[in-house]
C-alpha cells in the first residue's frame, strides 16, 4: 500500500494562492482603470466639457471586462485546483474508497470555495461592491461562467477526443488502444463538490446579489442533466461506494449554511448595529441544528418508508448500516453471498429479509425463454455459421459439447494369424490402407469394439444448445471408404 504524503494540501493551497495573486493584481488594474475614468469626468466637469458617448462606453467596456476576466481566472483556477487535487490524492492511501472520496469532496470544495467566494471578497474594495465593474458584477460573472462552463467543458470530452482521434494513431500494441479508448471515469466526488460550489456561490453573494439564487438553480438543473446523461451514455461505471459521502455531503450544506452567518457580520454588514441580532439568533440555530442530534431529541420521527421506496418499506440507512465494531466491506468492492447467481453487491450484514428479496429478483428464471429466429433489418439467413440457431421447426440432431457426431456402425471382424512380436511397431496412421495379408484363423478372441460414451458434463436439457451438424472434414474416397477420428479406426485398433 502506498504511503500517505504528508503535504497533500500544497497542490490545492498553492493553486489557491496563484489564483489570489492574479486576482490582487486584476482588481488593482480595474481601480486604476475606475481612478483613471472618475478624474477624467472630474475634470470634464471642472471645464464644463462632456466627454463623447463612444468615450463612456470604451471605459464602460474596459472595466466590464476585467471583471469578466476576473471571472475566468477563478474558473480556471478551479480547473487547476482540481486537477492538482486529483493527482495527489492518488498517491494517498485510505481504509476505504469511500473514505478517499470523502476526503477529495472535502478537499476539491475548500479550494473551490476559497478561489472562488473568499479571495474575491478579500481583495475587493467594499466601497466600489456596486459600482460599474465592482464586486457585485464580478460576482454575478463568476456565478454565471461557475454554473456552465464546467458541464460543457464535461459535454465536449476534449481529453477523450484528442486520445481518440491523434494518440490512438500512434498506439503500438492493442492494450494501448485499448487504453486509450477507454471510457473517462466517472468521479462522484467530482459531481458532488460541483453542486456544493455552486450552492456555496448562491448562498455567500445571495445578501449582496439576490438573483444568485436563480443563477444557482439554473446551474444545479444543467448539472443533473449533465451529469445524467454522462453517467449512463459516456462514463465508465463509478465506484461501489457507502452512504458515508452522501451523509457527508448533507453536513458540508449545514456547515456552509453557518459560514454565510460569518461572513455576512464580518464583511457584508461589517459595523452594523441591526444586523447583530439576526447573526446571533442565526449562529445559534445553525450550529444547533448542525452539531446536536435535533431530530431524536425532539422525537421527530421521519416517514422513511416513504422516503425509501426502493427498499420494499425499509429504511437505506436501517437496511445497509454496518455494526458497531465491524470492518467494512468496500475496501476492495467485493462482496460476496451464497447463491451461485447474479445480484448486485450488498454488504455482509445487510438485512436477510432484503437480500432474499434482492435474490428473488435476480434469480434464474425456471426455463430459457424462446429465442426469436426472426432476423434483423440487413440480416441474411447464412449470418453466424455453424453457430446460428436452428429454426423451431428443424430439430437438431442430439448432441453432447463441441460439433462431434455419432460414429457409424463398425466394420466386420477380420480374422487374423497371431503375428510374432516386432521390436519397434509402425505407428498407426488413420485413414491409410492395409497392405493385402491371407487370413488364417486367429485363436485370440476378437478385441471389443470402442463404444460410443457421453460427455462427461451434460447441462439441463432446458439449457442445453445443439448446434447444427459440420461437413465432414474427409469425403470419403476408394481407400478409406469410411472417415473415422484419428486413432477410431476399428480395422487399425485391431490390427495393432
Amino acid at each position: 500500500m502506498c504511503q500517505r504524503i504528508e503535504d497533500d494540501g500544497n497542490g490545492w493551497c498553492g493553486g489557491t494562492g496563484f489564483g489570489a495573486v492574479l486576482q490582487y493584481l486584476l482588481e488593482q488594474e480595474k481601480q486604476k482603470a475606475r481612478n483613471d475614468s472618475i478624474d477624467s469626468q472630474t475634470s470634464e466637469l471642472a471645464a464644463e466639457d462632456e466627454s463623447s458617448t463612444l468615450d463612456k462606453a470604451r471605459e464602460s467596456f474596459n472595466l466590464r471586462f476585467v471583471s469578466f476576466a476576473i471571472a475566468a481566472v477563478v474558473v480556471v483556477m478551479n480547473i487547476i485546483i482540481t486537477t492538482a487535487i486529483r493527482k495527489l490524492n492518488m498517491h494517498e492511501a485510505y481504509k476505504t474508497r469511500s473514505d478517499k472520496q470523502m476526503n477529495f469532496i472535502l478537499k476539491l470544495t475548500a479550494g473551490h470555495l476559497l478561489n472562488s467566494v473568499f479571495v474575491p471578497i478579500m481583495v475587493a474594495d467594499p466601497s466600489y461592491w456596486y459600482v460599474r465593474g465592482g464586486f457585485v458584477e464580478q460576482a454575478f460573472y463568476i456565478q454565471l461562467v461557475n454554473a456552465v462552463l464546467p458541464d460543457i467543458v464535461q459535454l465536449l470530452r476534449v481529453r477523450y477526443h484528442i486520445n481518440t482521434i491523434y494518440l490512438a494513431k500512434f498506439a503500438k500494441t492493442q492494450s494501448q488502444m485499448d487504453v486509450l479508448h477507454a471510457p473517462e471515469e466517472f468521479s462522484i466526488a467530482e459531481r458532488y463538490s460541483n453542486i456544493l460550489k455552486t450552492f456555496g456561490l448562491a448562498t455567500f453573494f445571495g445578501p449582496l446579489l439576490p438573483c444568485s439564487y436563480c443563477i444557482g438553480l439554473v446551474g444545479v438543473t444543467f448539472s443533473y442533466f449533465t451529469d445524467k446523461y454522462m453517467a449512463l451514455r459516456v462514463c465508465a461505471k463509478p465506484d461501489h461506494l457507502n452512504q458515508d459521502v452522501v451523509l457527508a455531503f448533507n453536513r458540508m450544506l449545514l456547515f456552509i449554511a453557518v459560514i454565510q452567518y460569518l461572513i455576512c457580520y464580518f464583511r457584508y454588514f461589517d459595523g452594523d448595529d441591526n444586523f447583530v441580532p439576526v447573526f446571533v439568533m442565526g449562529l445559534i440555530f445553525g450550529v444547533t441544528y448542525t452539531v446536536f442530534p435535533i431530530q431524536k431529541i425532539f422525537g421527530i420521527k421521519v416517514d422513511e418508508e416513504l422516503e425509501d421506496g426502493g427498499t420494499g418499506g425499509v429504511s437505506w440507512e436501517e437496511c445497509m448500516k454496518f455494526p458497531e465494531g465491524c470492518a467494512r466491506e468496500d475496501i476492495n468492492g467485493i462482496h460476496s453471498h451464497g447463491l451461485e447467481v447474479y445480484a448486485p453487491r450488498l454488504p455482509e450484514y445487510c438485512l436477510e429479509d432484503f437480500k432474499q428479496r434482492v435474490y428473488d429478483e435476480y434469480k434464474l428464471p425456471p426455463r430459457v425463454l424462446p429465442a426469436n429466429p426472426a432476423l434483423l433489418h440487413g440480416q441474411g439467413n447464412d449470418a453466424g455459421g455453424a453457430a446460428t440457431m436452428p429454426p423451431p421447426s428443424v430439430k437438431a440432431p442430439p448432441m453432447g459439447y463441441g460439433f462431434s457426431q455419432p460414429l457409424p456402425p463398425p466394420l466386420p471382424v477380420v480374422a487374423m494369424a497371431a503375428e510374432p512380436p516386432r521390436q519397434v511397431p509402425p505407428p498407426a496412421r488413420a485413414f491409410q490402407a492395409m497392405p493385402a495379408q491371407p487370413a488364417p484363423v486367429s485363436t485370440l478372441p476378437p478385441m471389443p469394439m470402442p463404444m460410443q460414451q457421453s460427455a462427461p458434463t451434460t447441462l439441463p436439457s432446458e439449457y442445453s444448445y445443439n448446434y447444427p451438424v459440420p461437413p465432414p472434414a474427409f469425403p470419403p474416397s476408394a481407400e478409406a471408404p469410411t472417415a473415422y477420428p484419428t486413432g477410431m479406426n476399428p480395422s487399425l485398433n485391431q490390427h495393432n
